[in-house]
């Protein structure tokens, strides 16, 4: 785990494998977090909470059904981050990943979304100056698996989503 500067870990907490933690970060006591889980700069987390609580606070402050951007390349296919395979999100059909799991791991099995304004390079994962299109995609609050936690929100994972249109 990677703890960063003026970080306060409580009595009791447990820390994942592979978690990062912000700076000025507060985890309070009987905290537990899931490995590989990251935590934003200057969260606060109260005591006696898991990530998996806060992932299905978040997703309860969804309504049920909502907007999200996905973020493809010209010919509509998902762009390789990670290991991920490609997907073609064609204009008007629902695309489902059958495999993906409600969880706290943000960057697990799943198709992943933006929220509404967020453009990739600000999660980290492109630089500014790609060629990737804007897709405007519908979810259902039943089908998001990761809905954020403490500073982690503006990248989603949701099991279905129908594409409505090009931005």
């Amino acid at each position: 785990a990677y703890i960063g500067n003026n970080a306060s870990i409580g009595n009791d907490a447990r820390i994942g494998n592979g978690a990062k933690i912000g700076y000025a970060a507060y985890i309070g006591n009987k905290v537990t977090i899931g490995n590989k889980v990251t935590i934003g700069n200057d969260a606060r987390i109260g005591n006696g909470v898991t990530t998996s609580q806060l992932n299905d606070y978040f997703i309860s402050t969804y309504p049920e059904t909502f907007t999200c951007w996905k973020w493809v390349t010209e010919d509509l296919m998902s762009p390789i981050w990670g290991n991920n395979t490609p997907i073609k999100y064609t204009i008007g059909e629902v695309v489902r990943e059958p495999n993906a799991v409600k969880s706290d791991q943000q960057c697990a099995v799943g198709l992943h979304v933006f929220r509404t304004g967020i453009r990739p390079e600000f999660v980290g994962v492109c630089e500014a100056n790609h060629n990737l299109v804007c897709l405007e995609v519908e979810v259902k609050r039943e089908d998001m698996c990761f809905g954020g936690l403490p500073g982690n929100d503006m990248k989603l994972r949701v099991r279905q989503l129908k594409v409505l249109r090009k931005l």
